[in-house]
This record gives structure tokens, C-alpha cells and sequence, in this order.
């Protein structure tokens, strides 16, 4: 059954950007500051932006002849009046595409292509990507413009292009519904990024949702950090909209550097930082933050990736701050889930039982219009009664907190930016010295983030060196942005495990990886399971379950998550509670009930991760290290080859005891025998 937001339904009015922005009389006045350049101190007030965003639009207009639907791309970092540019291209009843300015020139030549942009706005230092690009997509010079006064080489300041005309408000022209607002793009796990097509609606929709949230909490005396990028979504929707429309300064940071982002929240008295998981990660740890005066922020939002408990403490404790969280994507405007900020006041932070489990479904007026061009990716993310897919497992606990646990889709997420694998895979299959190549994220809690992490096997006759890595670093590097180079490092394997139809098994790789760096807590872990086996009285057992759950506490997050999902012999009902120092694998009696309670741990002896490798073709799934551990068990008889499967012989010679007391036919002979084999039976674990 679809469970509704807790919050009131909110009216949202049928009009167009431009109209819901600026048609209106507000409260704090024409005079109002509500952009700063956090570098050079200029401001603008809300009459200037609105003034600066219909003269540009009536340039565009008039000189260009830009007719509805035309697409304008910008391709540059934060500006203090970058979001003036794209409100001007709304006045002017076209749609606006930002694009990372990171990317190198194949990457925007994919976007512009994809898009059919017209013309492009860019940085100075930016034009040799902007023109390259342009030439290959057939976009004129003249339709390249750029940001500041000064004219670079051919190229003219955007400002050259107003005119003393104002547009007027296209509220004829645009149909909010239906008309494209920005086409974001959001890159796919099948490879390059995919057009997002977000209306007017979606806009204007998620903009009044998120001002709900926090509306008796926010006032016009409130300032934004603006350092998350505006051509993310996050920071286009949430920041620019949010912060004009309820009259919030918004200090724009160029990119985020940490003494810039402390300086300004210092000078400008910053009340509401936006931020991401590996700038809370810096404010928690580095210790330049105690040179500046950060009293003024009263609270900080992260988004854009996965944000751990243990951070959120650091943080708090050492700024007296809070820290709230945020879920969206980039197709639903982007935010859907956000905390209160009357729930983060009272400083409870905790975790429940994970309940039942499933992907996250979203309907709402801030849902995407779908993907441009792409009816098959449009009917695999929407269902038939118009929920979209967002690819996210979570869980909703009794009180509606939703807490989201993994993800179905592949994306790697690098400090908010998505990356994805298949793109990566393919420009590392097109090296000759590449035979096969699999990427996956891997958490590094150094830099609170997602690495991208390469597993390549090299082609027949190369050999796997230390110079082919920065052969491959260096070549990837030529070839795609900064936040998709191969972080994580390069590590060389005989094989990528894939599916019998062919896709890699990423999950394998990515335990696989973590297996090895984190050994030894993955080893701890297992020798307090044997502890806590081996502990039949109360001391004892006191003693091994406290081993057991400081070892578990040592693991990784991720390892973590890994052994909630799939306890190591964990029984299929082992719902009751155990006293302290109780013997966890056998079964006790409850006095209470008058039944005895299944062990908590069965007597299997493979792990779940390990068992679920067997029940795959060994050959093509597992890693090498573990192929040859496999293979040596066989080796010594633990298990053997059932056609192209892995069967422990232990389960087998079981069998044959159970036919034999039951009075069937058995291969043992005497009891003595008997006795034996049953205590060969005795539960053994391997670490991994």
C-alpha cells in the first residue's frame, strides 16, 4: 500500500518559473540583497536579478531570434549570476541544460548532441573545450557568449547581449505541465549520461515542498552557503530557487575550498550551510576550522550521498551545530525525504530494526516528464500507474523515518557527483593492453565518499605492472572528468566474475576488495564467532559477547551492513532473545512458552557469502584468490564437482548417516565408525 507524506498537500500554482519568481510584490522589497560573490563582494538585489534576467531574455529574443524550446547549455562553475542566465533564458521560453565544467570534450560534445543545444555560455578559461566542442556539434562562435565584462579573442561578455527592452512574463507562451524547464543529465548504469527532463511544475513543486519543511524556521535575515555546484540539481533547485523566492541571501562560492567556505561564512554571517557528506567530513577533523568564527550557522543539510551516524556526532560535537539529512535524485527535482529541523534539535540519534526491506517507488508533482529520447529507460523506470523506480532499497520504521540501506542501480557515488561503471569499462576496454575490465565503488572513509575502483585484466601477452597502472591512469585521466578518475586505484585479477548473461557481478568484486583490505577486523570477527561458540557459562559467555560486538563495531560500515544482511550461520528463526551466556548454538528451553527456542547460529559450516558463491559456476564467478582456496579444498576432499558446481562433501556423508539410522543402507560399517565420522561432523568455520 503507497504511504503518503506526512505533510499537508501544498497548492501549487499552473505558471511558469519566471512568473512564480518574479510577478509578485514580496515582502522584503525590491532592495533586497539575495545574490553575493563571495570573492569580490558584489551583490545583487531582487529587483536587479529580476531586471539583468528579462533584458537578457529579450536579447535573446531579439538578436538571436531564440524561439520556444531552444535550448541554451552552460558550461561553467558557480557565478553569482549564473542562475540570472538561466532565469533570462525562461523569460525567453527556452530551456536551460548546466553541464559539469569539468568535462573533457568528448563528454560535452555528448551532452550538447544529446540535447540539441543552440548556444553555450562558458568561462574564459574554459573556451578551448567550449570551441572544440561547438565545432564538432556544429554550434557558430557567435553563439558562444561568456561570463564577466571583458571580451576574450571573438568571444563577447553575456551582458553585450541585453537589451534596454525587458521580456515579458511567457505565461502565454509555456505550459508549465507540460514544457521543459532544465534537462539535467544523470548518468546511467548502462553507460552515458541520460537527459532529465524537468517542467516548470517539477520545479515550482519541489521548490514549495523543501521551503515547507523549514518554513517556521527560516527568515529573510538567513543567509545561504552557496558551494554545492548549480549545475547539480541540488544546489539549482534547493539553493537558487529556495533562497529567491523566500528572500534568502545566497553567498556563492565559486568552487568549494575550505578556508574560502570558513572566510565567508565568518564575513557574510552565514546562517544555513547546504553542504555534502566530505565537507562535513572536513569540519569534523581538520583543525584549521578552529582559526574562524563559524557561530553564526545554525544548521547544515547534507545530501547528495549517504551521510554515517558516527559523522554526524563528530560533527555536532565539535561545532555544537546540527547536521540534518536530505534524499532526492536528480529525476524527482531532486529532493523527496527530508529531516525537520524541529526533529534535529533535540539531538537523538539512533538506529531501529531493520524492518522489511524493498525499492524505493515516488509519485509526486516533482517527478521528472522521463528521459529525453529514451522510451526503453522511461519504461523500466516508471510502472504503469506512474510510480518511478528510483533503484534504492530502504525501509520506513513505525514512526515514518525512511532510511535507505543500499542501492539496486550501480551508480557510483563520488562526493555527490554519479559515476557510472559502464561508461568507465568502456573507455578502459578500448585499450589495447585491456582484456577485460570491471569497475566498482568503494567507501573510503578518509575522504567520506565513494572511489571508483578498477579490477582489469590485462590482454593476452601483457603483464601486470606498476607501469601499466600509470599507463592507464594517465589515460583515463585524458578522458573524463576529475570526479570519475580511477581513485580507487587499479588492481589486476585472472578473470571479472559475470551472470550466464554476461552482466559483471559488481557486488562479488566489491566484497571481494573489501575482504582484502579489511582482513584483519573480517578475521576478528570471525574468531569471536568461534569464542562466542566455544562459551557455555555465564562469565565466559559475557566475555565472548562482548568481544563479539566490539569486533562487529570495528568493521567497516559496509562490512557491516554486509553481515545485517547475511549473518554468518544465522538460523531461519532465531527471533528470541538470549540471556547473557547462553549458548547461542544450541537450542534452550524457554520456561516461559514451554518451547525450546532454535539456536541462534546453525551448524553450517560454509558462510552465506561463501555458500552463495558455490551455488554459482565457480570458474566464472569467483575472484582468483578464492577460485584457488576453492580449488585446494577439492583438492583435499572438503568438497567436490557436481557437474559445474561446488558441493561440500560433509553434506553428503550427513545424508548417508541420516539413511543409516533410520535402518536404510549405509557405507558405515560399526559403530565405532560411526562415532567417528559424527565427531569429524563437529562444526568448523573458515574465515574468508
Amino acid at each position: 500500500m503507497p504511504l503518503k507524506s506526512k505533510f499537508e498537500d501544498i497548492d501549487i500554482p499552473n505558471t511558469d518559473i519566471p512568473s512564480f519568481l518574479f510577478n509578485r510584490s514580496p515582502d522584503f522589497g525590491e532592495n533586497h540583497p539575495v545574490l553575493f560573490d563571495a570573492h569580490s563582494g558584489k551583490y545583487l538585489t531582487f529587483g536587479q536579478v529580476r531586471e539583468a534576467s528579462q533584458r537578457f531574455g529579450a536579447g535573446l529574443q531579439d538578436r538571436w531570434n531564440w524561439k520556444k524550446n531552444d535550448v541554451f547549455c552552460i558550461f561553467s562553475p558557480n557565478q553569482y549570476d549564473y542562475t540570472v542566465v538561466a532565469w533570462g533564458v525562461h523569460f525567453a521560453a527556452g530551456i536551460v541544460t548546466p553541464s559539469n565544467p569539468a568535462y573533457q570534450v568528448g563528454e560535452l560534445v555528448h551532452q550538447l548532441v544529446s540535447s540539441n543545444a543552440k548556444a553555450i555560455i562558458a568561462l574564459p578559461q574554459l573556451l578551448s573545450v567550449v570551441t572544440e566542442a561547438a565545432r564538432k556539434v556544429g554550434i557558430p562562435k557567435d553563439r558562444i557568449i561568456l561570463f564577466g565584462d571583458k571580451k576574450v579573442e571573438d568571444f563577447e561578455p553575456w551582458k553585450n547581449l541585453w537589451t534596454s527592452r525587458r521580456a515579458n512574463y511567457p505565461k502565454d507562451k509555456i505550459d508549465p505541465t507540460r514544457d521543459v524547464a532544465f534537462l539535467a543529465f544523470s548518468s546511467g548504469t548502462t553507460g552515458l549520461p541520460k537527459g532529465v527532463m524537468l517542467s516548470h511544475r517539477n520545479i515550482i513543486a519541489n521548490t514549495l515542498q523543501t521551503i515547507r519543511v523549514d518554513e517556521h524556521n527560516t527568515t529573510v535575515k538567513d543567509r545561504y552557503m552557496a558551494c554545492l555546484p548549480l549545475f547539480h540539481i541540488y544546489g539549482l533547485t534547493t539553493l537558487a530557487h529556495v533562497g529567491i523566492y523566500q528572500g534568502i541571501g545566497l553567498v556563492v562560492l565559486q568552487r568549494f575550498e575550505l578556508a574560502l567556505f570558513c572566510k565567508a561564512v565568518q564575513k557574510y554571517k552565514v546562517t544555513y550551510a547546504h553542504i555534502v557528506p566530505p565537507i562535513v567530513l572536513l569540519l569534523a577533523k581538520d583543525p584549521s576550522i578552529k582559526n574562524y568564527d563559524l557561530s553564526s550557522l545554525r544548521m547544515i543539510n547534507s545530501g547528495a550521498a549517504p551521510l554515517t551516524k558516527e559523522l554526524v556526532l563528530e560533527a555536532h560535537e565539535r561545532l555544537g551545530i546540527p547536521v540534518k539529512q536530505g534524499y532526492g535524485l536528480t529525476e524527482t527535482s531532486p529532493t523527496t525525504h527530508a529531516q525537520k529541523w524541529d526533529g534535529v534539535n533535540g539531538w537523538r540519534v539512533y538506529e531501529v530494526p531493520a524492518g522489511k526491506e524493498g525499492e524505493l517507488w515516488l509519485r509526486g508533482p516533482n517527478v521528472m516528464l522521463g528521459y529525453l529520447n529514451n522510451p526503453e529507460a522511461n519504461s523500466r523506470s516508471f510502472t504503469k500507474d506512474g510510480f518511478f523506480k528510483t533503484g534504492d532499497v530502504g525501509r520506513v520504521d513505525t514512526h515514518g523515518n525512511y532510511y535507505i540501506t543500499d542501492r539496486i542501480k550501480e551508480l557510483i557515488k563520488y562526493k555527490g557527483f554519479q559515476v557510472a561503471p559502464a561508461e568507465l569499462e568502456g573507455l578502459l576496454l578500448s585499450h589495447p593492453k585491456v582484456g577485460d575490465a570491471g569497475v566498482v565503488g568503494v567507501y573510503s572513509s578518509s575522504v567520506a565518499s565513494e572511489l571508483p575502483l578498477a579490477f582489469i585484466v590485462p590482454a593476452p601477452g601483457v603483464s601486470a605492472s606498476d607501469n601499466l597502472v600509470k599507463e592507464l591512469v594517465a589515460f583515463m585521466n585524458e578522458r573524463v572528468a576529475p570526479h570519475k578518475r580511477l581513485r580507487g586505484g587499479i588492481k589486476f585479477v585472472q578473470v571479472i566474475p559475470k551472470s550466464p548473461s554476461g552482466k559483471i557481478l559488481r557486488r562479488v568484486l566489491q566484497f571481494e576488495c573489501l575482504f582484502r583490505v579489511n582482513s584483519k577486523y573480517t578475521r576478528n570477527y570471525i574468531l569471536s564467532l568461534r569464542l562466542l561458540q566455544k562459551s557455555t557459562n555465564m562469565p565466559a559467555g559475557l566475555v565472548a559477547q562482548k568481544a563479539h560486538l566490539k569486533a562487529f563495531q570495528n568493521l567497516p560500515t559496509q562490512l557491516q551492513y554486509f553481515f545485517r544482511r547475511f549473518p554468518p550461520n544465522l538460523g531461519t528463526n532465531a527471533t528470541h532473545k538470549y540471556p547473557p551466556g547462553s549458548n547461542p548454538f544450541k537450542s534452550s528451553h524457554n520456561h516461559t512458552t514451554k518451547k525450546w527456542n532454535e539456536p541462534i547460529y546453525s551448524l553450517r559450516r560454509q558462510s552465506d557469502l561463501h555458500k552463495l558463491a558455490l551455488q554459482h559456476n565457480v570458474a566464472d564467478l569467483l575472484p582468483t584468490m578464492r577460485r584457488q582456496e576453492i580449488e585446494s579444498k577439492v583438492m583435499k576432499g572438503t568438497i567436490r564437482w557436481k557437474g559445474r558446481k561446488a558441493v561440500n562433501t560433509r553434506d553428503e556423508r550427513k545424508e548417508r548417516v541420516k539413511k543409516a539410522l533410520v535402518g536404510q543402507q549405509s557405507t558405515i560399517r560399526s559403530r565405532n565408525s560411526l562415532k567417528s565420522f559424527m565427531r569429524g561432523l563437529r562444526w568448523r568455520r573458515d574465515p574468508f
